[in-house]
């Protein structure tokens, strides 16, 4: 597929499950830099004020917030996504919840976060690490990650594993479960 493409075709806003919609934004394709770009002020701009008509949009980005938490799981040579999450659930983490593969193989897990507290985006969760898993990323407040769609986009496709329920659980939490591996803030 040539890459001009995405310059030149309309985009409908996606159609992602309903406790995700405020945390979608459009993604565009820069051709100068050969990149897929979040737009200025993504991560404080609402979902709805976006014209998803413009046509150099590409795809849509996940941003996480305090409602919304995406692991990422990242496939490496050494250690596959696969194996990574199977080392997480043996610890008790659910993962149980919207998924998708990435274009590189790795996995992304979104939960919804109906607990007060902000979860900070970083790379390489020390907890995780600690059980084995060793390229777990969390993307909370300041993070996202490119959404899944039936279009490859210019540098690979993304793909749903898991489409999660239209009332999906809240972040799984508790003494040898998900809170365990994420960074909390109080807020």
């Amino acid at each position: 597929m040539r890459k001009s493409y995405f310059m030149d075709r309309q985009m409908n806003k996606p159609n992602v499950p309903i406790w995700m919609q405020e945390n979608i934004f459009p993604l565009y394709y820069n051709r100068k830099s050969d990149k897929i770009l979040p737009p200025r002020g993504w991560s404080a701009k609402p979902s709805g004020d976006y014209d998803w008509s413009q046509r150099n949009i590409c795809g849509y980005g996940i941003r996480g917030k305090d409602n919304l938490v995406i692991i990422d799981i990242d496939n490496k040579p050494d250690q596959s996504a696969a194996e990574q999450l199977t080392l997480l659930a043996q610890a008790g983490f659910d993962a149980d919840t919207y998924m998708q593969k990435s274009k590189s193989d790795g996995l992304h897990l979104v939960y919804k976060n109906d607990l007060n507290f902000m979860v900070k985006t970083y790379a390489r969760s020390m907890a995780a690490a600690s059980l084995g898993a060793k390229y777990v990323d969390i993307r909370g407040e300041g993070g996202y990650i490119v959404g899944a769609q039936d279009e490859p986009y210019p540098n690979g496709t993304y793909s749903i594993l898991q489409a999660g329920s239209e009332k999906q659980g809240p972040l799984p939490y508790g003494s040898s479960g998900n809170m365990d591996i994420l960074p909390v803030l109080d807020r």
